[in-house]
């Protein structure tokens, strides 16, 4: 004869020392399992981070060193024209300090509160 098949559910247990034996390995796994996701989300995050300052770090080496001899070249040229290779020089310095006095007090006037704001968004949003 054909016997019905008994179906075993989980969570029928007939103890209560089954069921919470069940339920805690069940939360174990549970923990287990987002430790690893958040373990992995935040080398994911860390990995876009690094790639991130490795391009923005060879970027300003390669403008910082193209700004170099545009200015190197701009100051002989300036001193040719003016027969005194030094006053070329202290020309190019001039105007570097007045870009620099530009730029700090644009940074100062709440950019550098923008730009961090930002950066933070863009770090925490993915």
């Amino acid at each position: 004869m054909n016997q019905p098949q008994q179906r075993t559910d989980p969570f029928d247990h007939s103890d209560l020392g089954d069921f919470m034996e069940s339920m805690v390995g069940e939360t174990k796994e549970l923990w287990a399992v987002q430790k690893d996701y958040y373990a992995l989300l935040a080398s994911e995050k860390a990995a876009r981070l690094s790639a991130g300052l490795l391009s923005s770090v060879v970027l300003s080496l390669a403008v910082g060193s193209v700004l170099i001899f545009l200015s190197l070249a701009a100051a002989l040229y300036i001193g040719s024209v003016l027969h005194n290779m030094a006053l070329g020089f202290l020309i190019m310095a001039g105007a570097f300090l007045v870009v620099g006095v530009c730029f700090l007090l644009i940074w100062r006037g709440g950019t550098r509160d923008r730009i961090i704001l930002r950066l933070t968004n863009t770090l925490y949003n993915g």
